[in-house]
This record gives C-alpha cells, sequence and structure tokens, in this order.
C-alpha cells in the first residue's frame, strides 16, 4: 500500500509537469550528446587506427573496405546514438503533447466563450455543498437576522478556517469564511507558482486551498498559462446582513472550463 500512495502523487506530477520534464530532458540530452561525440570521436580515433593496423597485417594492398570502418564507427560511436535517440524522442513527445494541448484547449475556450455566463450566474446553485438561494433569502431579511444574538453561528453559513477573523467571500461558490489576508494571498501565490511551471490548477484546487467546501464541479474550472494566466484576484469589499463587513474576492480572470474529455 505505501508503495501505491507514493507511486500516485509522482504519477500526478509527471502528468501535470510533463512538457516541463521532457523540456529539460531534451537540453540535458543535446548537452550530453554533445560531450559523447567528442569522447567517441576521441575513441574512434585509436579503434580506426587498430583496425587499419591489423588490415595492412593482409597480404594485400587493398584499403580498409567502408564496410569494416562503418562497423568500427558503430562500435566507437554507440553512446551517443543512443543518447541522440533519446533526445530525439524527447523532443517528439514534447511536440506531441504540447499539440494535443493546444488542440484541447482550443476546443474547451470555444465551450467557455459560449457558457461563462451562465455558468457564472448559475454554478453556485449547483454547488452540492452550498445553499445560495437559502444564502440570499436570509440576507434579504436583516430585520429578522437583527433579532438573534448571533446570526453568524445561528446561519452556520460562515466557515471558519481557523487562520484567520477576517471575513471574505468567494464569489464564484458564494462561501463565506473566516481567514487572513495573508493567508489568502499565500494560497493565490502558491497556485500561481505551479501555473507558471506549467501545471494547471482547478478551481477546486483554489477552494480547498481557502479551506471551504469544494464543488462536484469545481474539477472541470481551471486556471493555465497558455490560456487563462495566472489566478488574478483583487480585494474589494462589502458589508455582510447589513452589519459585518467582508472583503470580496474579486477575479479579474475567471477559470476556463475543461471538458473532462480534454483532460
Amino acid at each position: 500500500m505505501k508503495a501505491f500512495e507514493f507511486i500516485k502523487p509522482v504519477t500526478k506530477f509527471a502528468k501535470d509537469h510533463s512538457n516541463v520534464i521532457l523540456t529539460i530532458a531534451s537540453s540535458a540530452g543535446v548537452v550530453a550528446t554533445t560531450f559523447s561525440a567528442v569522447k567517441d570521436t576521441k575513441k574512434h580515433e585509436l579503434n580506426i587506427a587498430d583496425t587499419e593496423y591489423e588490415w595492412s597485417k593482409r597480404d594485400t594492398d587493398d584499403p580498409l573496405p567502408k564496410k569494416e570502418r562503418f562497423v568500427v564507427a558503430l562500435k566507437s560511436y554507440w553512446p551517443t546514438l543512443v543518447i541522440g535517440a533519446a533526445t530525439i524522442t524527447c523532443l517528439v513527445a514534447n511536440g506531441v503533447i504540447s499539440e494535443k494541448k493546444i488542440a484541447g484547449l482550443g476546443t474547451a475556450y470555444n465551450v467557455a466563450v459560449t457558457s461563462f455566463n451562465e455558468y457564472k450566474k448559475s454554478v453556485g446553485k449547483r454547488l452540492k455543498e452550498t445553499d445560495i438561494s437559502e444564502m440570499k433569502k436570509e440576507e434579504s431579511q436583516p430585520e429578522v437576522v437583527a433579532q438573534t444574538s448571533d446570526p453568524v453561528e445561528k446561519e452556520q453559513k460562515i466557515i471558519r478556517t481557523g487562520k484567520g477573523e477576517t471575513l471574505f467571500k468567494e464569489p464564484i461558490s458564494g462561501q463565506m469564511f473566516y481567514s487572513s489576508p495573508e493567508e489568502v494571498r499565500d494560497v493565490i501565490n502558491t497556485l500561481n507558482a505551479d501555473i507558471s511551471q506549467g501545471a494547471s490548477q482547478t478551481l477546486n484546487d483554489l477552494l480547498d486551498g481557502l479551506g471551504i467546501q469544494t464543488s462536484s464541479l469545481g474539477d472541470d474550472f481551471m486556471w493555465d498559462v497558455m490560456e487563462t494566466g495566472n489566478i488574478a484576484i483583487t480585494f474589494d469589499s462589502g458589508v455582510y446582513m447589513g452589519r459585518e463587513p467582508y472583503i470580496l474576492l474579486d477575479h479579474r480572470n475567471m477559470p476556463m472550463y475543461m471538458a473532462p474529455a480534454f483532460r
């Protein structure tokens, strides 16, 4: 079991960073091929000299045949040939993966353009974990809540993450939670660092990092370095139930819809 637990994150890391890994491998392969060729050339000069000497002992004036020269060259340069072949394989694989990603992103982008506005209006209602309609109903009746001594505890709509006492609202999921500006910025910076390295980050990655409920749809919406760029959020303001101020996480670029078939 421990072996499988180790393999799973390694496999996910390799899949998410395949382009970066293949690019590094290709670059290293080019350098290694050059050094190997220089080294093998010196070895080849010695091998061909030995072969010509042995050939000269024969009772013939003919020069060393091309076939013999080819065999000697093959024996001398086989490490360079192996490294070169591996480098070419990495370059071709990187190109194929990039082409598939670009094709998938292009198709997904077209879907996102037509469905984004509808998603923005309705995604909150489709989250299994959050009853947005009930939250809006209760927010429209502040006088009822005002009669209670502790509206946060009664409603149980505000999540306490244990990472701060500043009230925040994440608008895509509609969730409200207590955290700190430093913690929120740290989560965003961490996700953006992975995006900059070529990995995709989903809406659920953001929600989970903030310490709030993920969504059954959250894995279908993501940010990446090619289409959406980094997660860009500014701090806006609002007032909850007419009494408690909160920071609104205003998304400057929304996540892109990526159908499961293209992931």
